[in-house]
């Protein structure tokens, strides 16, 4: 009887320690070797020992594996042949939240998430068929918190008989959740390598791709299968190759670099690419770089776009200021150092003005790059030449002497005189060129150009269409040309300018028929100006607009004086400068001007020049809108111009006035009779009335009279005199002179 119970207890533990032999990677080896001994001293003690110690060893023992089993930190439990708990350690209380008595009521399947249901089945029916198996699965515990766990499952079996399965449950959410992490992060940086918009690549210490980007692939045109295994150094420009190899000498030195190089796309194209790169270390051990490349090619575009934009004109492609002088002081720093000599030429174009006013802004531009055109032709590749604005140029070269400077001039001087064919016409232009040396005329760029300036100004004032050296006394003409145009605008602001008034008369009858202002200058400074010296100045200077208008103001003021004074209503002609007739507002400055004096419109008379008549859409609208206003208009030096006669029909004007050149050589040329005769003809038939300037004999005026002109004016009637003087002339009945 003792012996059957004995056998009982030895069964009992040894089922027991079925799952720990299972398990024994978990418990310390000295707790195996207990189970060992437990074994051999149970065998032996139901033969050699008493009863009651062998119980009681049994019973320690028993103990021991019991407390091992309810104190796990890992979950111990056990389940039936359909999966229903049995028992279980406190263990699986702490992982599922779920009492012991809760624990016990559950099944294996009500534990497991939906997701790995299957897979857990499929092992607990695999340890039915015997088989013992590691696996993880999720549950879902008491208060809905996801449990990662790793499970050991180990079939149970009594006499053979296959009771239940053991299983051993430890908690790896801690783990798993890392991993995942770490798998987030892989992930992230996989879709950052993959998504870059930046080549991401990787070199080994040989200088071989060994990763190569799809953003790599964009940027060179290959793709990685074509790249991996190549050297870098196959995608470089030549000169770009030396510089990532002394790069990646110093990454093996472990410090990151950053270069701007050019690669060679695929298709042949140059791209610009700023690379980063930084050390590949692999276990603290040096085994490539890996460097990130960025397509800068269209942002290097825009930054040569934008110092182009700083350094050169738009319009020609020449240097402008800026760079021609930046440029001009290297080229003085070298010839200094060799003792040479370096030239500045500074370029006017004569009557640029005239024919850009005419002819509009597109031919202007024409003209200009032409002329661009021909100072690349005429300067050697030393120099260097730029728009300095408007129709001036410069130039800066190396030369030995003078002379030579003075034969590079006469070759621009020659090449900018060839006609320029614009609309199938030939147009002239000339250059008016000063031309200043280094270090005769100064040390500096800036005092080159200026004395360059000084001279060029010098040939204006003699005629243009020439070229001249700086000579110090020049600085004296610009200093008065400085002082003129500064006094004339404080003349403005204390009306030191006035209006003096030529009567034009009847030929037949000599009575006044109306009058023309002239402005006059006293100035207090440098005394009575002639208006040849001032107003060339004023055109120059911009000062010509606000001038005129206070002529025009000054003018319709005078005219209606005199008719409240009584005297009988004339006209009174105004000159307009070029600048007045292109004013976008020069009808609202007209109109403004006759409400303000109170002048009726036909008493006014604008005179235009015959080269504001070139372009004549633009022409025909203002004077329209002027003839709808009730202005006169006449056409001033007409013949002395460059448009058609056939623009005059379509004009709406009321008079031509014949240049005084025509009236002079009236008595002994024929060329002038016949140009007089012409104009006369030319205004019967268009009903225009003509004035003839200049008068200053009988003869021109009984000739004149022969040839049917109806009005007269110049110095044989009256010298332009001051208001006062002629309010006397036109006291006399009905103005007649004499």
């Amino acid at each position: 009887m003792y012996q059957r119970y004995i056998f009982t207890v030895l069964l009992s533990s040894l089922l027991l320690l079925i799952p720990i032999l299972h398990f024994a990677d978990v418990f310390p080896s000295n707790h195996v070797q207990l189970v060992f001994e437990l074994a051999v001293g149970v065998t032996g003690a139901a033969v050699v020992i008493r009863l009651s110690k062998r119980t009681a060893i049994i019973e320690e023992h028993t103990q021991r594996y019991q407390s091992l089993f309810l104190h796990n930190s890992d979950a111990v439990f056990m389940m039936d042949l359909n999966g229903r708990f049995t028992s279980a350690n406190k263990a699986c209380e702490v992982i599922s939240g779920y009492s012991l008595h809760e624990f016990l009521k559950l099944t294996y399947h009500q534990l497991i998430l939906p997701e790995d249901l299957e897979q857990g089945m499929t092992y607990f029916n695999a340890s039915l068929q015997g088989e013992k198996s590691t696996y993880q699965l999720s549950i879902l515990s008491k208060t809905g918190v996801r449990v990662e766990l790793s499970v050991r499952n180990v079939p149970i079996y009594v006499h053979g008989r296959l009771v239940g399965v053991y299983g051993i449950a430890r908690d790896i959410s801690e783990t798993v959740n890392l991993q995942k992490e770490r798998d987030e992060v892989q992930l992230y940086y996989q879709s950052l390598y993959r998504n870059s918009p930046d080549a991401i690549f990787a070199i080994n210490l040989k200088g071989q791709f060994i990763s190569f980007n799809p953003a790599a692939e964009v940027i060179t045109g290959y793709s990685s299968s074509e790249m991996l295994g190549q050297s870098f150094l196959t995608l470089l420009k030549r000169q770009d190759g030396s510089v990532m190899e002394e790069a990646f000498r110093e990454l093996r030195t472990g410090s990151p670099c950053s270069e701007e190089v050019k690669i060679v796309h695929k298709t042949g194209r140059d791209v610009t690419v700023q690379v980063v790169a930084v050390p590949l270390q692999i276990d603290n051990v040096l085994a490539g770089m890996i460097g990130i490349g960025k397509d800068v090619t269209a942002y290097k575009q825009s930054l040569e776009r934008i110092e182009y934009m700083a350094y050169y004109d738009s319009l020609t492609g020449l240097p402008n200021r800026s760079r021609f002088i930046e440029a001009t002081d290297q080229m003085i720093i070298s010839a200094e150092s060799k003792s040479e000599k370096v030239a500045v030429f500074f370029i006017d174009l004569d009557r640029f003005k005239g024919i850009n006013d005419s002819l509009g802004h597109q031919a202007g531009d024409f003209f200009l790059q032409e002329t661009a055109k021909r100072l690349r032709e005429s300067i050697p590749g030393s120099g260097i030449i730029s728009r300095f604005g408007g129709d001036e140029f410069t130039v800066a070269l190396p030369v030995t002497d003078s002379q030579e400077a003075s034969q590079i001039a006469e070759r621009i001087r020659e090449n900018i005189s060839e006609p320029y064919r614009f609309l199938r016409k030939s147009y002239y232009l000339s250059p008016s060129i000063g031309i200043s040396l280094f270090p005769e005329n100064g040390e500096q760029t800036v005092s080159l150009i200026q004395h360059a300036d000084t001279a060029m100004f010098y040939v204006k004032q003699q005629g243009r269409n020439h070229y001249e050296f700086y000579k110090s006394e020049y600085h004296t003409k610009l200093s008065k040309k400085l002082q003129i145009e500064q006094l004339m605008r404080e003349a403005l602001q204390k009306e030191e300018f006035e209006l003096h008034y030529q009567p034009i008369v009847h030929a037949a009858t000599q009575e006044i028929e109306g009058v023309e202002c002239l402005l006059r200058w006293h100035s207090p400074e440098l005394g009575p100006m002639s208006p040849s010296e001032f107003i060339p100045i004023a055109e120059e200077s911009d000062l010509i607009a606000e001038l005129g208008e206070w002529v025009l103001r000054k003018a319709c003021r005078q005219a209606k004086r005199w008719q409240l004074m009584g005297l009988e209503p004339m006209r009174i002609s105004v000159n307009l400068s070029i600048r007045q007739f292109e004013q976008a507002d020069l009808i609202d400055k007209v109109a403004g001007i006759l409400k303000e004096t109170g002048l009726e419109p036909r008493w006014l008379e604008l005179e235009i020049t015959e080269s504001m008549t070139m372009d004549i859409s633009k022409a025909m609208t203002v004077l329209q809108k002027l003839k709808l206003l009730g202005v006169a208009v006449s056409v001033d030096d007409f013949g002395t111009g460059y448009s058609s006669l056939n623009y005059i029909k379509k004009l709406s004007i009321d008079r031509l006035k014949i240049d005084q050149s025509f009236i002079r050589g009236l008595p002994t040329s024929e060329e002038d009779a016949a140009i007089v005769a012409t104009i006369l003809t030319l205004a019967d038939r268009l009903s225009l009335t003509v004035v003839a300037e200049g008068v200053e004999t009988e003869q021109h005026a009984r000739l004149l009279q022969e040839l049917g002109c109806g009005y007269i004016q110049g110095y044989l009637i009256s010298r332009p005199v001051p208001a006062h003087e002629l309010e006397r002339m036109l006291a006399k009945p009905i103005h007649k002179i004499g």
